[in-house]
């Protein structure tokens, strides 16, 4: 008679063991497939917006689609940030400018606001997109980049074609993440 007292209680309790480890089995399996962030899962096309506020406070906003309709341009180079050449495309950023109606006034641009998604802001004189075919890259080595690898867009200098863009003043401009251009 003990023994059957004290049977069901552990009966009762290999049950309660059994669902648990089903549980932590199935908590387990969903963790990983779940992505570590959402930059992880993101697909290459969303928030791909690049929004440019010219002068006078207007906000221009570029889609994914309207970028792509831009005039594009392959750049192989160099950068201070990944391993040997990399093969990026994009649009030129004085064409982006004009796209958004800036090519007007763009001789009286003293320089441009870059922002990325973290917030890091620097300016770049406007000169730079004159001087240079700098690049808006939306791809690199033929993929669009997510957050996760330095997308959505990102400012691209053509260092390998003029070696004065190697010196460190021009690898702070290289704004990856970039999502807003504002002229100043």
């Amino acid at each position: 008679m003990a023994s059957a007292s004290f049977s069901f209680p552990v009966k009762r309790l290999g049950a309660a063991l059994k669902i648990y480890a089903i549980l932590t089995v199935l908590v387990l399996i969903s963790a990983t497939t779940l992505p570590l962030d959402a930059a992880a899962s993101e697909p290459a096309s969303s928030q791909a917006e690049l929004i440019i506020v010219d002068s006078s406070g207007s906000e221009h906003r570029l889609t994914e689609q309207d970028f792509a309709l831009l005039p594009q341009t392959t750049l192989v180079t160099h950068t201070a940030w990944t391993e040997g050449p990399r093969k990026f495309e994009g649009a030129l950023a004085r064409d982006v400018l004009s796209a958004a109606g800036i090519e007007k006034d763009f001789q009286k641009i003293k320089s441009i606001e870059a922002v990325a998604l973290n917030d890091y802001r620097i300016s770049i004189p406007a000169t730079d997109f004159t001087d240079f075919d700098v690049l808006i890259a939306r791809k690199m080595d033929g993929k669009p980049m997510t957050r996760r690898d330095k997308g959505p867009y990102w400012i691209v200098y053509p260092r390998d074609e003029n070696p004065e863009l190697a010196e460190s003043q021009y690898d702070h401009r290289w704004v990856w993440q970039l999502w807003r251009l504002q002229i100043q």
